[in-house]
């Protein structure tokens, strides 16, 4: 047989029907030691053997593969199948196209058996694909896909079992086990599942969530904060009606939960990354929690943060930390979030040293329904210890500073700030005001200094010799 430029691959076929006496088909089967279904579907789609909702549904499907040892046995009634029906089969390379809610498969190998009143799949496959066009932005590819899949019609609807289905690619390895009602009536399908999944690769996340049944918001959020660390081991729970999710009357469970390891989250864009993080992720329905812990921001300690979303209808990040690490870390991260941006050059052409103990607690809206109700806000306090500012190409020093800045989305502020300029004791207060639409830091300092040497320090020039003594000075910068 010739089709267009392709010739059929040599084969045994038999076909046999029977035309029942009002002149509709009635039974048609189907014997064949191997053929290509895309030629079998061009064929079957120019005739009038299949049911005129079939012959679309097969339209759609476009399935393509080799079969063996085929053996098909079929009957219709107004223009539908019914009972007796009966297949087995064996196949290599079989791809379908996504039709309606089914979802397509490419490159899966394996054979199969089914009546009228039960069936099985047994599937064994290298290098496959998995399409869900609504869940999914793109197919995913498996480097390996093996399992059974049974299925039995019960008065109710039909029910579909599989206890062990192994999938696994370059950036996961899962075991699923899974029951699907579909019920006769119509009504949405009852799903049951379980994965168990292992060594995954973090940075590869956005290729597995489920982007078309999740809030624009969240998923953008996503897409930027999880940049990379392994998953040691998670798992994924789901239990309800397909129609009923993300169960907003408690109707269902769903619950994906991992450990993750060297975890990198851009949790905002434009601040300091944290990296390194032992991560626990917990997604619901209705929200999402992170707990990292032994992460770092920069070069300081993470040693416990806190990353939820209690509500994806209404998405809010609420971020809590609390940092161990050096004055400079925490002047970097301000400068570089949008916090206090306009002081970036300032922190960059000083050194900073000293200790310092930070707690934050950031709230961050992610839908513009959000930022109306609740604007990003910021929440904080650093305590230095044995801290240093080095001013004016280090001519300038401040030292031994210890006490507590606090900040917020506002500013920063801070009072009775204990130093030293130039050895002297000295005493800061720090504090925010809005000039032109931007946030200006004051720092005020007063001390009682050797004035010569404060104005040599300066660019006083030589001024010993005609100044002399103690004076107390204030300053604000």
């Amino acid at each position: 047989v010739i089709r267009g430029n392709e010739v059929w691959p040599e084969s045994r076929i038999r076909l046999h029907k029977r035309i029942s006496k009002d002149g509709e088909l009635d039974e048609v089967e189907m014997l064949a030691d191997q053929f290509r279904l895309q030629d079998i579907s061009q064929l079957l789609l120019k005739t009038k053997l299949l049911p005129r909702s079939q012959h679309k549904r097969l339209q759609q499907m476009q399935p393509q593969g080799e079969v063996r040892n085929l053996n098909l046995q079929v009957r219709t009634k107004n223009d539908e199948f019914i009972a007796p029906f009966f297949m087995q089969a064996e196949f290599e390379q079989l791809a379908i196209r996504p039709s309606g809610k089914l979802p397509g498969i490419n490159g899966t190998n394996g054979t199969v058996w089914t009546n009228s009143e039960q069936g099985h799949v047994n599937i064994h496959s290298s290098y496959a694909s998995f399409d869900a066009p609504t869940l999914f932005r793109a197919p995913l590819k498996l480097q390996q896909l093996n399992g059974v899949l049974h299925w039995h019609k019960q008065p109710q609807g039909w029910q579909f079992l599989a206890d062990n289905i192994q999938a696994s690619n370059f950036d996961l390895k899962t075991v699923s086990s899974l029951q699907l009602d579909i019920p006769a009536t119509g009504a949405s399908p009852y799903l049951d599942l379980q994965v168990a999944f292992r060594e995954g690769n973090a940075s590869q996340a956005s290729s597995y969530f489920p982007v078309l049944i999740m809030g624009k918001p969240l998923v953008k959020w996503l897409d930027q904060a999880i940049i990379g660390g392994q998953v040691k081991q998670g798992g994924a729970i789901f239990n309800g009606r397909l129609s009923d999710f993300p169960f907003k009357q408690q109707q269902g469970h769903m619950l994906v939960e991992f450990a993750g390891k060297n975890v990198e989250l851009a949790y905002y864009p434009g601040w300091p990354r944290l990296t390194k993080a032992d991560a626990n992720v917990e997604f619901t329905s209705k929200g999402m929690a992170i707990e990292a812990t032994n992460a770092r921001l920069l070069n300081s300690q993470v040693s416990r943060a806190t990353i939820n979303i209690t509500s994806f209808a209404s998405p809010q990040l609420e971020i809590k930390g609390r940092l161990k690490g050096s004055v400079n870390d925490i002047a970097q991260f301000l400068v570089e979030s949008p916090l206090a941006a306009n002081a970036s050059n300032f922190v960059k052409q000083q050194r900073i040293e000293g200790k310092a103990i930070t707690q934050l607690q950031l709230h961050i809206p992610l839908s513009e329904k959000m930022r109306k109700q609740a604007p990003m806000g910021l929440q904080g306090e650093t305590r230095i210890s044995d801290g240093a500012l080095y001013l004016l190409d280090e001519r300038l020093d401040i030292t031994g500073i210890n006490g507590i800045v606090q900040f917020t989305e506002s500013g920063q502020t801070a009072r009775d700030i204990q130093g030293f300029i130039l050895g002297e004791p000295a005493e800061f207060n720090l504090s925010t005001e809005e000039v032109d639409t931007e946030a200006v830091i004051n720092i005020t300092a007063a001390a009682h200094l050797d004035t010569a040497k404060l104005l040599d320090s300066i660019g006083g020039g030589s001024s010993g010799e005609r100044i002399k003594g103690m004076s107390d000075w204030q300053a604000l910068v």
